[in-house]
């Protein structure tokens, strides 16, 4: 979900912006990242006793 402009250069330079969509995306994103971070602790304690 980008929009991309191309200059032209040599070497080509793009440069990318997210869209709309992608930015609300990344909001998502942003929260479950969020989310992860605060219950790291306890995902890691559960991968540990998933591979006693």
């Amino acid at each position: 979900m980008a929009e991309r402009k191309v200059h032209p250069t040599v070497p080509p330079r793009v440069e990318y912006t997210l869209t709309a969509p992608g930015r609300a995306l990344r909001a998502a994103v942003d929260l479950i990242c969020d989310w992860t971070q605060e219950h790291l602790g306890h995902i890691k304690g559960a991968r540990r006793r998933f591979d006693a």
